[in-house]
């Protein structure tokens, strides 16, 4: 929801589009969050929302639950022309940081200030589908200044999957976060990473 919104915002409210049309549309066939339109995140409240107050859609920007990621400085291991790793962090599911190459491969977002992070969601940009190791590490006061491992994704993945790690506990005193690739039958390269402010 959060991806279809900041797609809304991109064209109409930044770009001045007005599409004669609108068609909402669920890939799910059965999907979990319909209603009810007054939470936040079920497809009836985007539609509402569309309708009532378009800035509001998209990422959360600030406070808990914002997408810390979201247009910050990213470094990256390697890249090919027109998938830079900025596109990891644009809130865009239709653009991607691609490598150009396979494993070992990686991509660090600088969140700019020390953050509490209650989850971590990468989207994978991935063909062909097979078994894949992606490691998260973070690094800051939290870490005593030292990158060190958060989660470990370990396991078979497809294109468009997304992946969540939410740790019992926010992780306090967090600036830099690093996904490296070591395992993966295909360029290593990914549509969006989303870093989730905690309390």
């Amino acid at each position: 929801m959060s991806a279809a919104g900041e797609r809304v915002k991109k064209y109409e409210l930044k770009a001045g589009g007005q599409p004669d049309h609108v068609l909402f549309q669920s890939w799910n066939d059965k999907p979990d969050f319909v209603l009810p339109e007054t939470k936040q995140f079920t497809f009836t409240n985007f539609i509402d929302s569309y309708f009532t107050d378009k800035s509001s859609l998209g990422y959360r920007r600030e406070g808990p639950g914002a997408n810390l990621a979201l247009g910050k400085p990213v470094r990256v291991s390697n890249q090919i022309s027109g998938q830079a790793g900025a596109f990891a962090v644009d809130g865009d599911l239709g653009t991607l940081w691609g490598s150009g190459g396979g494993p070992p491969q990686w991509i660090q977002i600088d969140l700019g200030a020390n953050y509490s992070i209650q989850a971590v969601r990468l989207t994978t940009s991935q063909y062909p589908a097979g078994m894949t190791v992606h490691r998260v590490l973070g690094k800051g006061p939290g870490t005593n200044g030292e990158f060190r491992l958060l989660y470990t994704f370990t396991g078979d993945t497809t294109d468009g999957q997304t992946l969540t790690y939410t740790p019992p506990q926010p992780i306090q005193g967090i600036q830099f976060i690093r996904v490296e690739t070591t395992v993966s039958p295909s360029w290593v390269a990914w549509r969006e990473i989303e870093i989730v402010a905690g309390e």
